[in-house]
């Protein structure tokens, strides 16, 4: 276990140092294009209204705050913050899935789960552009839309479905598919296959 430990301290500082130096780069792709649709919003003007944006309305939203405050900078700590809840929310899905099997040992559940939390955090921070472009906020919106479904969902209960997490799970789902459509068909042949009865 310390050895497990210590790989798992060495990659989080690895990945801190990636993070900070991402983080005092000041460009992105088209980036700085949803920065405008924040400043325009925050200037009156709704996205689809004067002209064609190919984003969904979302994704003008997620940029109120970058544009507020003038800086990319802000946009990277928001995905941030979505990469974080995203591998958190990554855990607790394999963790529950896993504890279904009665020949799975809680250590062994466990370790896969960190396993899996850390390899989603590389996975979400490595995409292109890093967490400077919105694939970051998208992809962790998935799996935590799945997570919270999972939640929710009457599988391992009395059969009732809880209303918060179901909302917050159809909340992800809408940001994640509003600021990259093409998601919509794998995050619903996902939430299907979750819950599939096993």
């Amino acid at each position: 276990m310390k050895a497990f430990l210590f790989v798992g301290l060495s990659c989080l500082v690895l990945l801190v140092s990636e993070w900070l130096s991402v983080f005092t780069v000041s460009e992105g792709w088209d980036i700085y294009h949803l920065m405008d649709t924040g400043q325009r919003f925050l200037e009156g003007e709704l996205a689809w209204t004067v002209e064609y944006v190919d984003k969904l309305l979302i994704t003008q939203f997620l940029f109120i705050l970058p544009a507020f405050f003038g800086t990319l900078k802000v946009w990277f700590l928001i995905s941030a913050i979505f990469v974080v809840f995203g591998s958190y929310a990554c855990f607790i899905l394999v963790e529950d899935i896993l504890s279904t099997n009665p020949n799975i040992s809680k250590q062994n559940r466990k370790i896969s789960a960190i396993i899996a939390a850390l390899s989603t955090l590389y996975l979400f921070s490595l995409l292109p552009a890093q967490l400077m472009h919105i694939n970051a906020v998208s992809a962790s919106s998935a799996v935590i839309s799945l997570s919270l479904l999972l939640k929710s969902s009457f599988k391992f209960e009395d059969r009732k479905i809880s209303f918060l997490p179901f909302f917050l799970s159809a909340l992800f789902a809408s940001i994640c598919i509003g600021v990259r459509p093409y998601y919509l068909i794998a995050l619903t042949f996902s939430a299907i296959l979750l819950l599939l009865p096993v």
